[in-house]
Formats: C-alpha cells, sequence, structure tokens
C-alpha cells in the first residue's frame, strides 16, 4: 500500500495548544501529519525541555472527541484494523527504543491515553530535506548530500544489524539540524525480517522510492538493497531536485532514464545508479559497500580503470614507508571491472582522454615510483573491509578499526574506530591518520562533525552534551576562532 506525504490537516483533528498528556507533557505547537500519526512539539514541564511527541491517529478511520482530546474509531467495522495498527505503532516505538545511535531520532517515553497511544522522541530542531527542497527551491550541494550520506549510513548499520529494514528513506524521513547532523526518522513502515523470511502483513511504500521487491509485496527479498535503492532515490531527488525516475523507465532506458546535472560528479552519478539498480542482486548488499565504493578514487581512459595517485604515506607511530600505490578501484555493480559512463562523458574527444592518459601516467610514475597498472580485463576489485582490533592512532589512543586499508595494512579510506574508552570516529583516514572532511567524532562530552587533519579536529562543529555548539577553526583540539551558539541558535555570550 502506497505511503504518501500528507502536508494539509483538519485543525479541528489537532490536539489543542496547551493540552497536557501523561501529566507532564504539554503541547506547545502541532509540528507535521502522516497517515497514521500527528507530531507536536512538547514541553516535558519536570524537566523544562522541548520534546517531540507522535500520536496514532489513522486517518479516515478515527475521529476527535468533543473534549478535543480523546479519540475513538468512526466506523466499528474499522476497529479491527485500528487496533492491529496501534500496536504496530507500538512496535515502532519499541524498535527505536532498542537503537542507541546518533544518527536515529531517540524515543524516550511511550504510553496509552486518550484511546490512542503516544511515544516521546527528542525534539530535532532543523528540517526535513524534503522542507529545504521546497524552501531553498534549489538542489542540495554535493558536498553536503556526501556528509548525510555518511550520516545515514551510519544509522542503517545500526538499524541493518537488527534485520530490521526502514522501508520509507526519502527526504522526509531524513533531519537535519542547526549542527549538520542528519537523522533518520519515521519507522513507521520499518519491519523485523530475516532474510529469505516471509511476512503476510502490507507493506506501506512511497512511490518512486520503493524497489520492485517492495512495490509487489515480496517481504522474503527484502534486505538492506531494499533500502539502498531508496536511498539511491533519494539522492537522486536531492542533488536534482527532480523525482527519481521509475523503474520501468530505469530497465527501458538505463542511464538515460536519469536527468543528472553537470554539477554532479561522475561518482555520485554512478552511484546512485548502482544503488537504483532494479534487480535487488545488482545493487549493493551491505553499508560496507558503499562506504568501500566512496573511498576510491576513479579515473577513465579510453575504457581502461585505473587507480588514481594516492598521496605520500603518513608515518604511524614512527614506522614511515615509502609511497604506495592503492589496488584499482574502477567499480561497476554490472562489472566490478569498469566505470559506468553517463552520456555526458561521451561527448569527450578522444584528443581530451589521451591527455587524461598521459597526466594520469605522469602522476603514477612520480608518486608510486613507477608503478602503473593498466587493468583492462582484469578481475582487479576495491580492497575489502578489513578489522583491526587494538590499533594504536598516534596521540589518540587503542581503537578496534573496520573498514578499508592501504597496502601496508593501514587505515585508508572510510572507517569506523571504536576507541577503548568509548569514544568513536566514523569518517576517513590516510594512511592510519584521520585526515579529511565529513568526518564524524563523539566523546562522552560532546561530538564534533567536520575536518580532520593529522588525528585532530581542524574545521567544524562541536556540540556539547547540553546542545551548545561552536562553530569554527580549531587549535590543539579545542575551538579557537568561531563562535559558540546556544541550542536555539542564538549566540552564546
Amino acid at each position: 500500500m502506497e505511503n504518501k506525504e500528507i502536508n494539509i490537516d483538519n485543525p479541528s483533528a489537532m490536539l489543542k495548544v496547551g493540552t497536557l498528556l501523561h501529566g507532564s507533557y504539554r503541547i506547545e505547537s502541532y509540528l507535521a501529519s502522516g497517515g497514521f500519526g500527528k507530531t507536536y512539539l512538547a514541553k516535558h514541564l519536570e524537566f523544562n525541555e522541548m520534546v517531540a511527541v507522535k500520536e496514532f491517529f489513522m486517518k479516515g478511520v478515527v475521529h476527535r472527541g468533543m473534549d478535543n482530546t480523546s479519540i475513538s474509531v468512526s466506523n466499528p467495522v474499522n476497529r479491527e484494523q485500528f487496533e492491529e495498527q496501534k500496536q504496530k505503532f507500538k512496535k515502532e516505538a519499541l524498535r527505536l527504543r532498542m537503537m542507541d545511535n546518533r544518527n536515529i531520532v531517540k524515543v524516550r517515553d511511550l504510553f496509552e491515553e486518550n484511546g490512542t497511544v503516544y511515544y516521546v522522541m527528542n525534539y530535532i530542531d532543523g528540517e526535513s530535506l524534503s522542507q529545504r527542497l521546497k524552501r531553498t527551491g534549489n538542489p542540495v550541494s554535493e558536498h553536503d548530500m556526501v556528509n548525510y550520506l555518511l550520516q545515514v549510513l551510519n544509522a542503517l548499520e545500526e538499524v541493518h544489524s537488527l534485520n530490521i529494514w526502514h522501508l520509507d528513506l526519502k527526504p522526509a524521513n531524513i533531519m537535519i539540524d542547526k549542527q549538520e547532523h542528519a537523522l533518520l526518522i519515521d519507522f513507521g513502515a520499518s519491519k523485523l525480517i530475516n532474510p529469505g523470511q516471509e511476512n503476510h502483513s502490507a507493506v506501506c511504500f512511497t512511490n518512486g522510492y520503493a524497489p520492485p521487491e517492495q512495490v509487489i509485496q515480496s517481504t522474503k527479498n527484502f534486505g538492506p538493497w531494499t533500502d539502498f535503492y531508496a536511498l539511491g532515490a533519494t539522492l537522486y531527488k536531492c542533488l536534482t531536485n527532480q523525482d527519481p525516475p521509475t523503474t520501468t523507465s530505469i530497465e527501458d532506458d538505463g542511464p538515460r532514464a536519469f536527468a543528472f546535472s553537470s554539477k554532479i560528479s561522475d561518482k555520485m552519478r554512478n552511484l546512485i545508479m548502482w544503488m537504483m539498480k532494479p534487480r535487488r542482486a545488482d545493487r549493493p548488499q551491505s553499508v560496507n559497500e558503499i562506504r568501500d565504493f566512496l573511498s576510491h578514487q576513479i579515473e577513465e581512459v579510453e575504457g581502461v580503470t585505473i587507480a588514481a595517485a594516492a598521496p605520500s604515506p603518513t608515518s604511524l607511530m614512527g614506522a614511515a614507508g615509502g609511497a604506495t600505490m592503492p589496488a584499482a578501484s574502477g567499480y561497476n555493480p554490472d562489472n566490478a571491472n569498469t566505470v559506468i559512463k553517463s552520456s555526458d562523458d561521451n561527448k569527450e574527444t578522444k584528443s581530451n582522454n589521451w591527455l587524461k592518459y598521459l597526466l594520469g601516467l605522469a602522476i603514477c610514475l612520480l608518486v608510486g615510483g613507477g608503478i602503473f597498472y593498466f587493468l583492462s580485463g582484469s578481475d582487479t576489485k576495491p580492497a575489502e573491509t578489513t578489522s583491526i582490533t587494538a590499533l594504536t592512532v598516534e596521540g589518540t589512543g587503542t581503537c578496534d578499526y573496520v573498514g578499508n586499508v592501504d597496502e601496508q595494512g593501514l587505515p585508508h579510506g572510510i572507517g569506523t574506530a571504536t576507541f577503548q574508552d568509548g569514544r568513536k570516529y566514523i569518517g576517513p583516514w590516510v594512511h592510519g591518520v584521520m585526515e579529511g572532511e565529513n568526518a564524524q567524532f563523539e566523546l562522552k562530552e560532546g561530538v564534533f562533525m567536520g575536518t580532520m587533519k593529522k588525528n585532530k579536529f581542524d574545521n567544524g562543529t562541536w556540540t556539547d552534551k547540553d546542545g551548545n555548539y561552536f562553530k569554527g577553526q580549531f587549535k590543539d583540539e579545542l575551538p579557537d576562532a568561531g563562535t559558540w551558539y546556544k541550542p536555539d541558535g542564538t549566540i552564546l555570550q
């Protein structure tokens, strides 16, 4: 059954401002509605904190009573359906409650009242990607989308580890707060399904974001790849501000079904087309496959896929090494030895291709000591994801690492480090050093998001446990040149 966004609601069906729920939560304003619930901004009176409260409210099935608070089923015939969906609503809250991830909205309370169910979440002071597109009228920049993508992948890694599939990924269900944190919301369509297991209850979906196996309700074929299709469609919508192509048009027209602008990189085009393959086996099968794809640089010359030049390696705990050439990393979902070419790429002249060839060869000779790989027709693939136990990171501590590595076995590319004291780093590495953009470092005292340089915060946002945040430059791990803000966005004096 298709799940459409609902933007307009009947004011008489909403809880009134000032309504008190569960003796603790006072309704402050209305936020949004969906087919199965209404969300409100509320204040916890004891703690003086703002929260979001979601009320189970089946549009067209229930109505608000004369007291403007209680609800009842309009037609007794729908009572059984109401009770069934109410239990699913409670399961949604319980699933969210069991997840402890900074990129997933956190559930704080669950209770029954007024003939229905409510659950309470942390309030996200920001907007969804759908709201941003409508507000600006412009696509989201690729730089920003890569940042959000890495955070959503962090959330999906947690979700998928529990054999839960979100099943309704779209711009409206990715919230971005004022510190540029991306949070995955609305697990109303989610299912706890073991691979290959049949589930006979209907699954909601949003047209354009659901792959074929979800549209035909083939639940036994659901898996991470189901969410990845929707994530690819979300990337497409955000980067183009156009509706995603249908699976039929993708099957019929291939790459021509996608209307990419010239501002979108070849790598992002390839990623989106890979994630939106109609056949589920042709899509990424895990979060780490997508991270692996993002961590490799790709060049293509006259149909030959080569590895991009590697930067000089950085020493790790005094262990120096010579320049290395990583394994080639062309990545095509249909053939790991080639890169998908867009229609724009075909417009390049042969002379331009030969210039790219000569430039690539010169760089590889300089940096790699003359080692160069011609890989046309070879079976070389990107490096596999590796786990390293008790890795020592200079000046930072000892951690367990999962991610890409270089030829010396050092973290290189996108990876996750969990330190012995509970700190967690997710982001780019360069030969054993935390370095690059779109990094996230979680500590007990707060969270850093931004650019790392030589294992240290360089430029970005630090948010403390009270919600105050600093934006600017860092020096010796401390805020240096920038501005402190309160949680509401006003400047902290």
